[in-house]
């Protein structure tokens, strides 16, 4: 994956179970977060309760629908990110909606007009606790992130443990993984 390393707080769990598993799961999870997601944003937005199918026929006219559930991406907990930072923020939960930009940083590549505008709304509205809840949210991985990657292997950036996970789940090592170990 080419992702920033506190991806790894959210997808190395899934190495615990075997690959079949870790897939079928996977694919249960971003399927929830779409339709529940889309759901959740049309009643938010005022849609009628009657018409909220609607909701799930538009969830399944765009793209990145199939590329999120048939290539297993991890768009939808970027969008899952963005459902709850708009939830939060039309019911003014400050801290809430700083929390759940954790998720859209997992590809920040992804949304780089996004976070130019949110520090800029931030620091012109003042809003402290919105800041506040994404540095929080940030430093909440910093520990699991730590118990992944031990301290003594920080230098080569290659951990036992995710090593582990990763052969347990494919049955193989990883090949770039050999070549890392050497090299620093």
């Amino acid at each position: 994956m080419w992702n920033p390393l506190w991806t790894l707080a959210f997808t190395a769990p899934l190495g615990i179970l075997d690959y079949g598993a870790a897939q079928f799961l996977w694919f249960v999870l971003q399927m929830m977060v779409i339709f529940v997601g889309a759901r959740i944003l049309w009643q938010s937005y005022g849609g009628a309760l009657h018409n909220s199918w609607w909701s799930l026929i538009t969830a399944l006219t765009i793209a990145p629908t199939y590329f999120v559930l048939l290539l297993g991406q991890i768009g939808g907990l970027i969008l899952l990110g963005l459902i709850l930072f708009l939830h939060s923020v039309q019911r003014r939960a400050w801290w809430t909606a700083g929390l759940s930009l954790t998720l859209v940083s997992l590809k920040p590549h992804l949304s780089y007009l996004f976070w130019l505008a949110i520090v800029l709304w931030a620091l012109r509205e003042r809003r402290w606790r919105f800041v506040g809840g994404w540095v929080v949210g940030k430093f909440v991985m910093v520990p699991f992130l730590y118990y992944l990657i031990p301290q003594s292997t920080l230098n080569t950036g290659i951990s036992s443990k995710v090593e582990m996970l990763f052969a347990h789940s494919t049955g193989r090592r990883q090949v770039w993984a050999q070549r890392w170990e050497n090299c620093c």
